[in-house]
């Protein structure tokens, strides 16, 4: 029976087993899928701050269209204005030709005017030349006293006009006196026309000048103006279309991502089926060993059982020989029970768990960095001793990691050691710098498992430590002293 009990004592303790030797099969997915978890986590972040980038970039740029809006309609109005200032330039510039054809015609009449006063100059001066012939004469003749002729005149007008001599110059000379007053008075009228006629053709043209060039200042002004506006707009129009393009690369970044957030759930949702899928082949394989277990204890309970028979049999027989031989039966001998199958030797868990490694904790289990931290981190330099908590059997081993520099290695638990415990306990020892145990190897409480280091995802050398108990991770403050 103690036999018996000894085996079922194993087999249970195999079937306790399975889910954590199992889950050293897993825990290269469950890795896998904590990475993903990573990676979604910082997608999710980048998909935040692409957001926010594309939602600013929206606001810059409805911004800018507002400015380019406004320059456009500020440049139509002065495109405008210019169109109005080049048209009065134009005016002004048809003005001043006709001014300056004014001006022409005003000097070819003042030309004329000149050559009809040359020759009424030229008449006036035979007239005079033959009127003064004709007053020496009345002189010469004493008709008329000089003194008393030029007494109070001016000029030969006040002269010719004058009383005394008009009342007594001769009546034939009357018709050559009328003719040299009339030639004066049209000299006269003839030369201020003229000068007229000039000064008014020149004063035209001299307005019509300044005015064509008080319209080409203003339509250089607005041309200026419209040009500077045209480079603003220009400007701004480029700004915003540098500002589109920028928009469109973070909408592309803000596709990307959220297919990339896609990628990273589908393949979440793999990694977890496929996990469940191990999960279910675990169950039944647990529910096979156990079974199985069951029938050959049952088996061994049928031929311990038929021994048993056997021997009361014989021992009935013996007795029943000996009766008739009248002799008096001896002792049946007492079975001979086999020697024990040797056990591995593998520490219980009884008493406290002991602590890994010498060192202060220096991040607990739970939440961190948007995920949950399986474990708990404890310092440790490098070529630290680490232990093994419990005695169990060792079941998953990664040592091909560098000690300090292998980011990504072992799954970014780096080098690492699982050791399956009683009672479908498990821990894992993670960014160890050596190994020193392998895989079937039995462990006792105490014994070293390896280094302390800093390989796979660290930042700095210290041991990761994780209790599972059937592959779920439990806070290792519940089992050490942290």
């Amino acid at each position: 029976m103690a036999r018996h009990r000894r085996r079922l004592l194993a087999g249970t303790l195999a079937i306790l087993l399975v889910p954590t030797m199992a889950s050293a099969q897993d825990a290269e997915l469950e890795q896998r899928l904590d990475d993903q978890a990573d990676a979604r986590d910082q997608a999710e972040r980048d998909l935040a701050e692409v957001t926010v980038a594309e939602s600013d970039a929206q606001r810059r740029l409805r911004e800018t269209q507002q400015a380019l809006d406004a320059a456009e309609a500020e440049l139509a109005e002065r495109e405008l204005a210019l169109a109005d200032a080049r048209a009065r330039l134009e005016r002004a510039g048809e003005e001043l030709t006709s001014a300056r054809h004014r001006a022409e015609q005003a000097h070819a009449r003042y030309q004329r005017a000149a050559r009809v006063l040359e020759r009424t100059e030229v008449e006036l001066s035979e007239q005079r030349t033959q009127l003064e012939g004709r007053i020496r004469a009345a002189f010469k003749y004493g008709q008329v006293s000089f003194a008393e002729a030029l007494s109070g005149v001016h000029d030969i007008a006040d002269f010719l006009n004058s009383s005394t001599y008009v009342g007594r110059v001769m009546d034939n000379d009357r018709i050559l006196v009328e003719r040299v007053l009339e030639l004066l008075d049209q000299a006269a009228n003839d030369r201020a026309a003229a000068d007229g006629l000039r000064e008014a053709a020149d004063a035209e043209a001299v307005a019509a000048a300044a005015a064509e060039a008080v319209a080409a200042a203003a339509a250089d002004e607005v041309a200026a103006a419209a040009e500077q506006q045209r480079a603003k707009t220009a400007e701004v129009a480029e700004r915003r279309t540098e500002q589109q393009a920028a928009l469109e690369g973070l909408r592309e970044d803000r596709v990307s991502i959220e297919g990339h957030l896609a990628g990273l759930d589908a393949e979440s949702a793999r990694i977890e089926a496929q996990l469940a899928e191990i999960a279910r082949q675990q169950a039944e394989e647990a529910e096979r060993l156990f079974q199985e277990e069951l029938r050959r204890q049952e088996e061994e309970r049928k031929r311990e059982e038929e021994e048993r028979r056997r021997r009361e049999e014989e021992e009935r027989k013996r007795r029943e020989e000996a009766e008739a031989r009248g002799q008096e039966p001896e002792p049946a001998p007492l079975p001979v029970e086999p020697e024990p199958e040797p056990e591995r030797e593998v520490d219980r868990g009884s008493g406290p768990w002991l602590r890994p490694v010498v060192g202060r904790m220096t991040s607990p289990f739970g939440p961190r960095w948007g995920r949950n931290h399986n474990g708990v981190d404890l310092a440790g330099g490098v070529g630290a001793n680490v232990v093994a908590s419990q005695g169990g059997l060792v079941v998953y081993v990664v040592a091909g990691c560098h000690p300090t520099s292998s980011w990504g290695c072992g799954g970014g638990f780096g080098n690492y050691v699982m050791v399956a415990h009683p009672g479908g306990m498990a821990t894992v020892s993670a960014h160890l710098s050596t190994v020193a145990v392998s895989v079937g190897q039995n462990v006792t409480a105490g014994q070293s498992l390896g280094q302390v280091g800093n390989s796979g995802n660290s930042y700095g050398s210290h041991l990761h430590f994780e209790i599972r108990d059937g592959g779920v991770p439990q806070n290792p403050c519940g089992y050490i002293t942290c």
